[in-house]
């Protein structure tokens, strides 16, 4: 499921992040039950049906508590956000992965690389 969000708009009454996160809840996707991360939005076709563009068996996300607009452990959502020319969000069922304990920190390892497209709840379209 792609969802767009309209971010031209935001001001100081609404940033583009709590914009973002309203979304994610009105989709029952803020949760620690899901995975976030920003991919290229001109890539969606691509990363729907494969459920990753990455070569690797693992992504690299934040869970729910770390979206906000300070710098968790030098890392932010809006900096990956700002690094990509059409962002978009990656959603991930975060029960696709194993437990990462013993890992990076934001380093998810796919529970079956053979399926990684069912590990794919949505993707945020952002518009800016």
């Amino acid at each position: 499921m792609i969802v767009p969000v309209n971010l031209n708009d935001c001001d100081y009454s609404e940033t583009e992040l709590e914009r973002i996160v309203k979304v994610l809840g009105k989709n029952n996707w803020f949760s620690d039950n899901f995975l976030f991360t920003v991919i290229d939005g001109k890539r969606i076709p691509e990363f729907l049906k494969k459920g990753t563009y990455r070569k690797d068996n693992v992504i690299y996300a934040f869970l729910s508590r770390d979206l906000s607009e300070e710098y968790v452990d030098g890392f932010s959502i809006n900096k990956m956000i700002d690094y990509y020319g059409a962002p978009a969000i990656a959603v991930y069922k975060a029960s696709h992965f194993l437990d990462n304990h013993n890992s990076f920190e934001y380093e998810f390892k796919f529970v079956n690389p053979d399926k990684k497209p069912n590990a794919v709840a949505g993707v945020l379209e952002l518009k800016f």
